[in-house]
């Protein structure tokens, strides 16, 4: 139960930059600039109240396109800049749909009606206001496109395309679209026996689109896309990221610099922390590579503390001590001298990944000597801001170790200050799986 609370702790935090007035209002004025249609060009917002523009969309018979942004928001001046500008976007979007721009800061109603949580949220709306679909974060102008064709009525429907592979099977135009519009299209899908068939469906797109379409062919921004979505998964042998390592400077030429590198650099890092866990001591022939093959991923990865080389080996030393060697002593010795040498570099994420790793591993079997350690280890995470849920977490894992410590009344403690806490969260499952092991204590 708490392992599904992890992974549910929230890891976006917003920083709110507190800006001087005239600054304030002079980067509306700048942002607003770029977006709206001064020049003929971009997205054509209304300008007006978001009432008058539902009464344009009734009359026009439209939807309205809603987009939520703020002043301090980078990735908003950002689809300003690289979307909203796009010529194919802003025809379609100046055509099809009443668009308008909201600020969360200056109409914070309108926000809080359609629960706006983050910016840019994009929201399309029937001419009642009716939520028909939204888009959370920067999108590319291909996906904002696609969406935005679904909501309209222009675009083919899962089973429509699915149906036009079926009468041409070797038609890797078709297969191509269907794998890129997926990701969009399969949350639509609420059943879950639904859901799996589209799964199973796409798993067998994938298998025969790469299996057919010509490397030399996939050197573009669209194939791309398809591998680091369905490709992502480390193993040792991944002939379609291994490709695009092989062509990297090509793909450069395709795709950003920066996206391309944090894709490699996410699958390189997953794929030595698992070939650690599995034991498998090649995964310091993967950490190699960033003096080869990889040097031009890893020379563009920056870091706050020590050598990105450091970071990944220290990781993948103490996996491979738990998983590999089941060593949970090794494992604290090499958490403890990572620790020593970051220093107050150390940050909140370090310690909760300490302790997160040795208490998912060891459930029951955790040593006297590993459970001192975690205590240690919560007590400095305990100190970082953290949401409810976290402290919930890692309050209960006090309460595990002091059992293992065989000290029933700090278990106790702990055990029922989490459980008061799980009242925040109004959480009933939760409640009762705490109120359980207090229950074993006081047996």
């Amino acid at each position: 139960m708490l392992d599904k609370i992890a992974c549910k702790v929230n890891r976006a935090i917003f920083s709110f930059v507190v800006m001087k007035k005239i600054m304030k209002y002079i980067y509306i004025i700048a942002l607003f600039l770029v977006c709206f249609n001064v020049h003929g060009q971009g997205i054509s917002f209304f300008d007006g109240k978001l009432e008058d523009a539902m009464l344009k969309a009734q009359q026009e018979n439209k939807i309205i396109f809603m987009d939520f942004i703020a002043v301090w928001c980078e990735p908003c001046k950002k689809m300003a800049e690289e979307v909203f500008f796009r010529e194919e976007v802003a025809t379609y979007f100046n055509e099809k749909f009443v668009c308008v721009q909201i600020d969360v800061d200056q109409e914070k109603n309108i926000a809080k009606k359609y629960k706006v949580t983050q910016v840019p949220s994009m929201i399309f709306v029937d001419a009642k206001g009716r939520e028909i679909r939204r888009m959370l974060g920067f999108t590319t102008p291909y996906s904002l496109l696609r969406v935005a064709k679904l909501v309209v009525g222009d675009a083919l429907s899962l089973d429509e395309q699915w149906n036009a592979i079926q009468k041409d099977k070797n038609n890797l135009v078709l297969q191509q679209r269907f794998l890129l519009e997926t990701p969009m299209l399969l949350p639509e899908v609420k059943d879950k026996k639904e859901v799996e068939k589209w799964q199973y469906r796409r798993e067998k797109i994938v298998k025969n689109y790469l299996e057919n379409k010509p490397r030399e062919e996939m050197i573009n921004l669209h194939d791309l896309s398809i591998i680091v979505t369905y490709c992502m998964a480390p193993k040792e042998e991944n002939e379609p990221i291994e490709f695009v390592i092989r062509n990297l400077s090509r793909f450069m030429t395709v795709a950003p610099r920066d996206l391309l590198t944090a894709y490699l650099f996410r699958y390189q890092d997953g794929l030595v922390q698992k070939m650690a866990m599995e034991g498998n001591l090649k995964y310091k022939d993967q950490i190699a590579r960033i003096h080869g093959d990889l040097k031009q991923v890893f020379d563009s990865v920056k870091t706050k503390s020590f050598p990105v080389e450091y970071l990944m080996t220290a990781k993948a030393d103490a996996l491979y001590c738990l998983y590999g060697k089941k060593d949970q002593a090794g494992y604290v010795k090499q958490q403890n001298d990572f620790f020593e040498k970051m220093g107050d570099l150390a940050g909140k994420e370090d310690y909760q990944n300490a302790v997160m790793t040795l208490m998912s591993t060891s459930n029951k079997k955790l040593t006297p000597a590993s459970a001192e350690q975690v205590l240690l280890w919560l007590d400095r995470l305990l100190k970082f801001p953290l949401d409810v849920n976290s402290q919930i977490l890692f309050v209960s894992f006090m309460g595990d170790c002091y059992v293992v410590l065989e000290n029933n009344e700090k278990a106790k403690e702990c055990y029922n200050q989490a459980f008061l806490q799980s009242f925040q969260m109004k959480n009933v499952k939760l409640q009762t799986y705490l109120r359980q092991k207090m229950d074993v204590l006081y047996q």
